[in-house]
């Protein structure tokens, strides 16, 4: 999903040479995205990267550890919520970096579609959650039902983290199945129908209350 250290890309460490451990790992994560979870091959991977094949065996013991790594990275990386705090130590509004947040996390999945896609092979096509799956999730959830309660002022902890589980089924579902959305007017594949989406959302799940209000 990303570009320059966006949520599922690898970051590349733009402006400094990177390791061949790195370069392997980075050709590891664009072959996922190009040729598919079950499809990418040691030999596509060692080509990206420009090593040999044997460099994979020697830095990541083969490539079930290496596609481990890869699924690892990326997984941290989409679901970190890095750049929205990030926003907010900048001293952006909270609703102004979760809208600046979300849409770029729309894009990110619209970029590397392949990446979700791996992530959730096993949930969709044999109903197995892997650890590191649920693990970032249950985090990531935690953190950002944390990070919206400015936004719930009148909402408990159990309240928010049902919430934030609302919210991220909202903001998921159409990224995985664009095509039965796009009728209903959420179209994805720019950024105009990004930001009316990401605004709608906000709208819903936290609307503006006035000042002195209830």
């Amino acid at each position: 999903m990303a570009a320059t250290d966006r949520p599922v890309q690898a970051r590349s460490g733009e402006g400094r040479e990177l390791s061949t451990r790195e370069q392997i790992l980075l050709a590891a994560i664009e072959c996922m995205e190009r040729d598919g979870l079950e499809r990418v091959t040691v030999r596509a991977i060692a080509a990206a990267a420009g090593v040999n094949v044997a460099s994979i065996s020697y830095h990541y013991g083969g490539k079930d550890a290496l596609i481990e790594a890869a699924l690892e990275r990326t997984l941290h990386n989409a679901f970190s919520l890095e750049e929205l705090e990030e926003l907010l130590a900048q001293g952006v509004s909270l609703r102004l970096a979760l809208g600046a947040y979300l849409v770029q996390f729309l894009a990110d999945a619209q970029n590397w579609p392949g990446l979700m896609e791996a992530h959730l092979h096993d949930p969709l096509t044999r109903g197995v959650y892997p650890e590191r799956l649920v693990r970032r999730m249950s985090a990531m959830l935690a953190r950002f039902s944390d990070l919206a309660a400015p936004l719930m002022p009148d909402v408990d902890a159990g309240e928010r983290a049902r919430g934030a589980v609302q919210f991220w089924s909202a903001v998921l579902m159409p990224v995985l199945l664009p095509g039965l959305f796009q009728g209903a007017g959420v179209d994805l594949s720019d950024e105009g129908g990004r930001r009316a989406y990401v605004n709608n959302l906000l709208g819903r799940f936290f609307p503006v209350r006035p000042p002195g209000g209830a």
